[in-house]
């Protein structure tokens, strides 16, 4: 068990009273956050580096397992796959930096990889997800064409299939039918997202 601290020092009457009471001098440094987001942060680090070779995903994922690809053909897919650029990453790479206007799409094939944003205020960034192999990210910049909301980062030396925007273009000029399939599954793993997303912020309220 490990019990974590955070706004500590920010309370500094609390503070000044738990060094009267001798009790900062028995606390470990390294389990005393600024603030909930860092020490739910390292909570979530703790548990992906203890995680046992039982749950933990490795090797790489075939593309007929991949969700993105869902009720294409064999045919399809091959067509798809021959417009991929494939990519190393090694560990800490930056794969996509937050405020880049590409609208390229990416498929993690092996690895692992993590969605950050930047805390400008509290000077850090904040992990928001740790993504496996079959995920597929920078879907949103591909679909509205803004600005990358967020920083990927390679949590490991990592396999990425890169599909660039001009070669889905060629795609749904020569054959509509892939591309609307992929904005289909694209818009179903968003929506998805944003249920997960509604239903942890609705399990913070009730707490």
């Amino acid at each position: 068990k490990y019990f974590l601290l955070s706004n500590l020092r920010e309370n500094v009457q609390l503070w000044h009273f738990l060094e009267a009471m001798n009790v900062t001098q028995t606390l470990n440094k390294e389990n005393v956050f600024p603030d909930t987001d860092s020490a739910l942060e390292w909570a979530e680090d703790h548990l992906l580096q203890n995680l046992t070779c039982e749950f933990k995903a490795d090797g790489e994922v075939p593309l007929s397992e991949v969700d993105l690809l869902k009720n294409l053909s064999t045919e399809e897919v091959e067509t798809f796959h021959r417009n991929l650029v494939p990519l190393d990453f090694k560990k800490d790479d930056n794969i996509i930096a937050e405020g880049d206007m590409s609208r390229d799409l990416y498929l993690l094939k092996g690895g692992s990889v993590t969605v950050k944003i930047h805390l400008p205020e509290k000077k850090r960034d904040k992990r928001l997800y740790t993504y496996s192999p079959g995920i597929v990210f920078g879907e949103i910049a591909f679909i509205d064409g803004g600005c990358r909301s967020a920083g990927i980062w390679a949590d490991e030396d990592s396999k990425v299939l890169q599909l660039p925007y001009e070669n889905f273009k060629r795609i749904q000029a020569e054959q509509p039918a892939i591309a609307t399939k992929l904005v289909s599954n694209i818009a179903l793993q968003l929506s998805q997202r944003m249920r997960r997303i509604s239903n942890q912020m609705r399990m913070l309220e009730d707490q």
